[in-house]
């Protein structure tokens, strides 16, 4: 036949032309379809797109990737109660918890206010996770810090550490995603390596073996983007759709069943997607992604309404964050999700326990309040992304300053204020 189901080139992720039926007529032929590179919209068969067509700027001029040259904004990294910021001379500051010494400082006292991480000078991209800290290194080379448990280090030995680690056998990282208690790299060629809790089948190399370094994922390529959670790894792929693996009791995996996976399945519904965030912590178990059409799809666990769809009621599909359309990024806390816009705003749902949605509300009850839609951040009009720790969330504005909110008992906050158990407003974080 030759009906396209009323799909469009726009639809499956294109900037322009028209779309054709496969000769085969099992699918779409997209070849007639094209993308715009340059436009700063990451469209279908585009790696990146960050607005211009010079090279040797991370995205190339044809839309793919590079080895990142170096942050041009600051990057913020919120594990379960620490805080970490990639500066722009690419120093890492980390701040709050500090049991495991995921704060990198060689110690494992806490701190309200940012320490210098030490023998960093050359990070690209700075991830958080449960415990522990990785950043992925201007030559390609990632380093790891904290907990080490369950071998999120990746250094081998499996034992924790308040320094720096360098992960073994990983080299050409562009992207990293730090999980509950395990990792995984996006590599130059497209391909993804994991390594570290494998509990749930979350490294995807086929087996449930703990791994203390990096194993390659079985089956996934053209890669683009990766987003981990609590046994659980997402991936952007270069057409716009999205494979998961590993834990699967709410449905995070997004294919519509409730069965767990040692390896990648596809998530149902999603052709456009160009960033998946995951709860970098050891219970969130939802995940969602941000669309190439400004809208923001979630799944999986919906009790405290993180899905933001306007229910309570947990998905085995992606579902459509309501009144949101012009998203630019997504992130996902313990039991809360947030946004940035467009506009500079940022919008956040689900579980407000220690003020972590930044309205100025919050319940002291036992029963914290929830919202199942998104509600705006007080007082923040010119964000330029977000992070979401376990119960704290951070914004980077545009003038390269941070604002932080929710729950502080550890300085996760990153304030002087050290008897400011919680804000729900955002505040200042200082000393970067």
């Amino acid at each position: 036949g030759s009906s396209l189901a009323g799909s469009t080139c726009d639809a499956q992720g294109y900037d322009s032309g028209t779309l054709a039926c496969a000769l085969n007529c099992l699918g779409y032929d997209t070849s007639p379809c094209s993308s715009t590179c340059g436009n700063g919209i990451v469209s279908a068969g585009e790696q990146c797109d960050d607005g211009n067509l010079v090279n040797d700027d991370g995205c190339s001029s044809t839309c793919q990737n590079e080895l990142v040259p170096g942050a041009t904004r600051i990057q913020f990294a919120c594990g379960e109660d620490h805080t970490c910021a990639l500066l722009l001379d690419g120093n890492v500051r980390c701040f709050g918890r500090n049991d495991h010494g995921e704060l990198g400082d060689l110690t494992t006292n806490r701190s309200y206010v940012p320490l210098e991480v030490v023998g960093i000078a050359d990070g690209a991209s700075i991830s958080a996770g449960g415990f522990h800290t990785c950043v992925a290194l201007l030559d390609g080379f990632v380093r790891c810090w904290g907990d080490d448990s369950e071998g999120a280090i990746g250094d081998g030995p499996g034992v924790s550490s308040s320094a720096p680690a360098s992960v073994v056998d990983l080299s050409e990282v562009i992207a990293i995603s730090a999980g509950g208690h395990h990792n995984c790299a996006v590599l130059l060629d497209g391909s993804v390596k994991c390594w570290g809790e494998n509990n749930d089948g979350e490294l995807g190399d086929g087996t449930d073996d703990d791994r203390f370094s990096p194993v390659d994922v079985i089956d996934v390529t053209n890669v683009t983007a990766v987003g981990t959670s609590h046994g659980v790894t997402c991936v952007v792929l270069l057409d716009g759709s999205l494979q998961c693996w590993g834990r699967n009791e709410h449905g995070q995996l997004g294919d519509g069943t409730v069965t767990s996976s040692l390896v990648p399945v596809a998530v149902v519904g999603i052709n456009n997607a160009h960033s998946v965030g995951g709860g970098n912590y050891h219970r969130s178990t939802h995940i969602c992604a941000a669309l190439s059409d400004g809208r923001a799809k979630c799944w999986g666990d919906n009790t405290y309404g993180q899905l933001g769809d306007g229910t309570f009621t947990s998905s085995s599909v992606p579902v459509t964050v309501v009144g949101l359309d012009n998203v630019v990024d997504v992130t996902v806390g313990r039991y809360h999700s947030c946004a940035v816009l467009s506009d500079g705003r940022v919008k956040c749902w689900g579980n407000n326990f220690k003020g972590a949605l930044g309205n100025g509300t919050t319940n002291a009850f036992l029963e914290p309040e929830t919202s199942s839609v998104p509600l705006t951040v007080t007082g923040i009009d010119n964000a330029v992304a977000v992070e979401a720790g376990g119960r704290h969330t951070c914004a980077v504005l545009s003038d390269d300053s941070a604002k932080c909110w929710g729950d502080n008992r550890f300085g996760q906050l990153g304030t002087i204020e050290r008897f400011r158990k919680t804000s729900n407003f955002p505040i200042d974080v200082v000393g970067l």
